[in-house]
């Protein structure tokens, strides 16, 4: 984009003209301090920031050294105590991150702040360095004194792009989200595919033909706008790792940068579908572009630099208030145990409460969308969620309400658009009406407005239609909406004390999804290990509606890929329907048994969870090994603790196995099997079915489901290493024998077992949604 069109789109001036500056010395400097200083000269010089303070940054690493090394020198002066080993800075352990600081050796080297007001008696500070802290910052400069460090590569004239060959998904998790590990180029997306939160697949060639089409008279075919080089690189990588420890600490809806390399610069600008990064310039020969860029800086308002106008630094009074509310919350879960172990655990938990010394402490003002009233939440650093920059970037908190006086959950999260998917408040308040049961109690929320009433949404998208000659893009954006949630405390599914709960869970979802399917006319659409939580009590809780649609019409497949259907998983294409909601069920039904309730002699190997690959369209793609493990009828003879959650899983195993025999060709079958089995496919696509099936193994189960299951003969263990291919074509009677159709059971807790009569948790705890 023209960095005069960039000022103009994204920094309108509201004030009087920048003064006139002049730039020249700064590209003189041969080191990147030296070009910082000599900038901050300038700036105050010609008076271009009367609002920010420009300075030069250290890094937290460096300022606890300093801080350490004067107060040692002190106290052997003065008598003052010398600081402990626990004082120094701590190093990042990979494998415990609960108090892990990942800016610890990280700063831009130059950044602005508001400029402090003037107290009288105080004198004007002339030290132009100071500590980066990511919480409060407002302006991260890059400076970078080799001319072959620019990070971005600019086009010629009428260029346009061209992947050369398409580029893989990058994996979930990874904040580094675009190919080679690099920044976004201008009007590039990073968002990720719904479910899975970092990694997005990359266009397809009639996308991409789409986006060549802006320039129908371009003689040239530009590939890449990301400069190769291993200085440029490193530089996207600072870019973005900057960013994202900016956004992952503050509260905004825009980032803006400043990128000077030698006496060229470029300004970026950030939002949650992508960023976009104006034309190189130069800033000697162009001095009113660096200057306005400063100068409109200094006079914008907070909302309009990026700041959430619904939040605030908390007091004092409301900072104590939250740490001593989370501190009684983790104590409860530590004083209710047993053998040392806390018995209705919230990992992370502890978490909250940042030790970091990073994340302030902030208030945000959570309006309901219902009633139109706000409620004060207090909170500091999120236990869980996604580290992207830009997607979701679904961030779940522990909150303190100052109305209410108690702990609650708050997921701040930025949604799809999609009209076939629906808000996630909207979604609960519609499953509420239909009397859904075993969801969160939500307690209000919806999408965040400014203080002028419009609604947050990212701005990406829009350029990025935009017909533009300088438009760089090689994929289609999404338009995202800031969306916040407030509901009650609930645990994981892996703080289940006994299998019982654990069945029960499963079976109190499955009740959910029955209800939501055939009342609402609702689909889940994301049934995962995360989303299927435990009451204090006990209770199943089916969370996460956020990716929830309408059964009519159906969207694409979405889930999460460890727990998605056999079908989804295999075919980008599939629209998603009920089967792969109740079949993610049966995923997490194995997926838990596996890893907590095996016998030490069974192969807990989670492979065919994880398994994945490409397709020609660089799309993923997998369910091979899960198809294996369904049609070999390897979920025999599982040497689990329980032998009712064993029967369990083979019962429905066995059902989900002449499902997908019913949904292959069926070659070599006759037409009365063929029948039987599209029989089972009708009675699996029916939740109720499988809500019955789960009740049965409930009213047989001991109180506390602990059995243990009975050494497995040899004749167990020869059926469950059938290959796939046996179990596919023999047409097994014994392998594939329809489930005994049982008599339909209401999701009332009257009719159900009733839960464990001495469950093990703590009183202090109440409900906690995943992310």
């Amino acid at each position: 984009m023209p960095p005069q069109a960039f000022l103009d789109e994204f920094m309108k001036a509201e004030s009087s003209a920048a003064p006139d500056a002049d730039f020249s010395d700064v590209p003189r400097r041969d080191s990147v301090k030296g070009m910082c200083q000599c900038l901050i000269r300038a700036v105050e010089r010609f008076k271009l920031c009367p609002n920010l303070r420009l300075f030069v940054t250290k890094t937290k690493k460096r300022s606890v050294q300093e801080r350490t090394a004067h107060s040692r020198s002190s106290s052997s002066d003065h008598g003052l105590r010398r600081f402990s080993s626990h004082d120094e800075p701590k190093p990042i352990d990979s494998h415990n991150d609960a108090d892990q600081d990942d800016t610890l050796d990280l700063c831009p080297p130059l950044a602005a702040r508001e400029r402090p007001k003037k107290r009288r008696g105080t004198k004007k500070k002339r030290d132009t360095t100071e500590y980066y802290d990511f919480g409060t910052a407002l302006l991260g400069i890059e400076v970078h004194e080799s001319p072959t460090a620019d990070p971005f590569n600019d086009p010629p004239p009428h260029a346009h792009p061209r992947r050369l060959s398409p580029s893989p998904p990058q994996k979930a998790g990874n904040c580094t989200s675009f190919p080679g590990n690099s920044a976004p180029s201008p009007s590039r997306s990073a968002a990720p595919p719904p479910g899975e939160g970092d990694g997005a697949a990359p266009p397809s060639r009639a996308e991409r033909n789409v986006a060549s089409s802006h320039h129908p008279e371009a003689d040239d075919i530009y590939d890449t706008f990301d400069d190769p080089s291993e200085e440029g690189t490193a530089a996207r990588r600072s870019l973005l790792s900057h960013a994202q420890a900016q956004f992952g600490r503050q509260h905004r809806t825009v980032l803006f940068q400043l990128v000077i390399v030698c006496s060229r610069a470029r300004f970026i600008r950030w939002d949650r579908a992508g960023a976009i990064v104006s034309e190189r310039f130069d800033y000697v020969q162009e001095s009113e572009l660096l200057a306005n860029f400063l100068w409109r800086l200094s006079s914008m308002s907070d909302v309009q630099r990026g700041w959430d106008p619904a939040v605030n630094r908390a007091s004092k009074r409301e900072a104590t208030l939250f740490r001593e509310a989370v501190s009684a919350f983790v104590r409860g879960m530590e004083a209710r145990s047993e053998n040392s172990v806390p018995v209705r655990n919230l990992p992370l938990a502890e978490r909250s409460l940042d030790g970091t010394g990073t994340y302030p402490v902030w208030k945000i003002r959570v309006l309901n969308e219902l009633t139109g009233d706000s409620s004060s939440l207090v909170v500091n650093r999120p236990f869980a969620g996604h580290h992207s920059v830009t997607g979701r970037a679904t961030r779940a908190y522990i909150a303190y309400d100052l109305l209410q006086g108690r702990l609650v959950f708050m997921k701040d999260s930025w949604r799809d658009t999609d009209p076939k998917l629906l808000p996630e408040f909207d979604t609960y308040q519609e499953l509420r009406e239909h009397e859904v049961p075993f969801i969160p109690k939500v307690l209000y929320g919806g999408d965040v407005h400014d203080l002028g009433g419009q609604r947050h949404e990212t701005l990406t998208h829009v350029y990025a239609d935009r017909k533009n000659s300088w438009l760089i893009i090689d994929r289609e954006f999404d338009r995202l909406v800031h969306h916040r949630i407030v509901q009650d405390i609930a645990f994981p599914l892996d703080a289940v004390a006994n299998v019982r709960e654990f069945v029960q869970a499963m079976h109190d979802a499955l009740c959910a999804i029955d209800k939501a399917y055939n009342s609402a006319g609702i689909l889940h659409r994301d049934v995962s290990k995360r989303n299927i939580m435990l009451t204090a009590d006990g209770r199943g809780v089916l969370n996460d509606w956020d990716h929830a649609g309408r059964k009519h019409p159906l969207a694409p497949g979405i889930g999460t890929w460890a727990f998605m259907s056999v079908e989804l998983a295999s075919n980008p294409d599939k629209l998603h329907g009920i089967l792969d909601d109740l079949e993610s069920v049966f995923w997490n039904l194995v997926y838990g048994a596996l890893r907590r309730f095996a016998l030490p002699e069974e192969n807990t190997s989670t492979m065919m969870f994880e398994e994945s690959g490409f397709d020609n369209q660089g799309r993923a793609t997998g369910g091979t090994m899960k198809g294996a493990f369904l049609l070999g009828r390897r979920y025999v003879g599982l040497r689990l603790s329980s032998a009712k959650l064993s029967e369990l899983i083979q019962r429905c195993g066995d059902c989900w196995r002449q499902c997908h025999l019913a949904l292959s060709p069926m070659d070599g079958i006759g037409e009365r099997k063929k029948n039987e089995v599209r029989e089972i496919l009708k009675d699996a696509a029916k939740p109720s079915y499988w809500v019955d099936i789960f009740a049965a193994t409930l009213r047989d189960m001991p109180p506390k489901g602990d059995e243990v299951l009975p050494s497995q003969t040899s004749s167990s263990e020869d059926e469950s290493s059938v290959s796939a291919s046996e179990g596919a074509d023999s047409g097994d009677e014994s392998g594939g024998h329809r489930a005994v159709s049982l008599k339909r059971k209401s999701c009332d807790d009257k009719d159900l077992p009733p839960p464990p009569t001495n469950p093990r948790r703590s009183k202090r705890l109440k409900t906690l949604p995943g992310v």
